[in-house]
């Protein structure tokens, strides 16, 4: 069964369905995940629970992935998981929810403002992929070139076990406030940008 791709947000944002995650995908799966990806620039597939090592290598199949290098203020022994993801969560290496006044729970209030990720690099991240191991809402804002000054957002309601992938190019996202002591397990494989978006001078 191939890629089905139907559209469940007002201008943007497709739900995909015919595909399992965990197992290799096909070069037609693959052309379609990137086709509806530049057409939707946010895709969900929906109840599909993925571990680490099946989240990255789901995410191997669509790029390279980008290593997160001081991405949440944890120093290297206190790392939950390895480089080739962003550890976005609010849980230390015991699985344990920060207090609100440690570092990376500081910085992570940053998330609740609109951004894309990895977009100060040289060559950005093209776009990510984020596991719901936990129930949670975004938001996502797009941008048209018709339409640049209207915002239009798309909420998802996330249930565990949906993944969630975004196109940094033309979208922006940001957290919804959450309860400090509920834990929150994110975790974030970006895939390497095509190239520099700007020239470099």
């Amino acid at each position: 069964m191939g890629v089905e791709i139907r559209q469940v947000g007002a201008c943007f944002a497709g739900e995909v369905a015919g595909i399992d995650l965990t197992e290799i995908l096909s070069t037609e799966n693959v052309k379609a995940i990137h086709d509806g990806m530049n057409k939707y620039a946010v895709l969900t597939c929906r109840k599909q629970p993925l571990t680490a090592e099946q989240q990255l290598a789901f995410s191997k199949q669509l790029g390279i992935i980008e290593h997160a290098i001081d991405a949440t203020l944890r120093e290297d022994k206190d790392a939950r998981l390895p480089s080739t993801f962003a550890d976005v969560s609010n849980l230390d290496k015991e699985d344990r929810p920060f207090d609100i006044n440690d570092r990376p729970s500081l910085f992570a209030i940053g998330n609740r403002l609109w951004h894309s990720d990895s977009s100060f690099i040289v060559e950005p991240g093209k776009s990510n992929r984020w596991p719901v191991c936990s129930r949670f809402k975004t938001s996502t804002a797009g941008f048209s070139q018709s339409c640049y000054a209207a915002k239009i957002v798309y909420l998802h309601d996330g249930q565990k076990g949906d993944l969630v992938m975004t196109d940094n190019r033309q979208t922006m996202h940001k957290v919804r406030p959450f309860s400090v002591d509920e834990p929150r397990d994110m975790r974030r494989a970006t895939i390497v940008g095509d190239g520099p978006t700007v020239v470099k001078k």
